[in-house]
């Protein structure tokens, strides 16, 4: 009887045994395998910008070390007043700010997002977007979104534009 009951429990061991050792190598057989990644998008260094003299709007910015740094533009805006009146304007930012930069990631998407204070256009405390694409062996892809509510001599206005670009990249100056 004894020797019934000894089969089935030396079975029963060695299985315990082979899961074991499988369940102590199996991590270090696969340590040196990665996990698939996707590949970094490119973001070379240089200047990127579009403008077209027919056309009012521009933008551009500078990478460096996978830096986006100092976006620029202007577009035309729409500012529509609590009293009826309406007015486009031509806005974007006229001085440079060398720390307004950002990390490109990986995958060469993101954004950027802050409050210009003010501007020669008079449109002040505009909530800035600016979004950003590089794609591999294509054109780069940005958006600015400029939104603003104030108060102008008592009278409430609301301001907002997009617009959309296609950049070219030329030289780091």
């Amino acid at each position: 009887m004894i020797r019934r009951i000894a089969q089935p429990l030396r079975s029963v061991l060695a299985l315990a045994a082979t899961s074991a050792c499988i369940l102590t190598l199996a991590p270090a057989a696969t340590a040196g395998v990665a996990a698939p990644t996707a590949r970094q998008v490119p973001a070379p260094n240089g200047l990127y910008g579009f403008s077209d003299v027919t056309d009012p709007d521009m933008m551009m910015f500078k990478v460096r070390n996978r830096k986006l740094i100092d976006p620029r533009f202007s577009i035309v805006i729409y500012c529509s007043a609590s009293d009826g009146g309406t007015q486009e304007l031509i806005y974007g930012p006229t001085s440079s700010d060398p720390s307004r930069r950002v990390n490109i990631p990986r995958n060469g998407s993101g954004r950027m997002n802050w409050v210009q204070t003010f501007d020669e256009s008079l449109v002040p405390d505009a909530d800035i977007q600016v979004n950003y694409t590089f794609r591999r062996n294509r054109s780069t892809l940005a958006s600015v979104s400029v939104d603003a509510i104030f108060t102008d001599e008592g009278v409430d206005q609301s301001c907002s534009g997009q617009r959309a670009f296609r950049l070219s990249r030329g030289p780091l100056r």
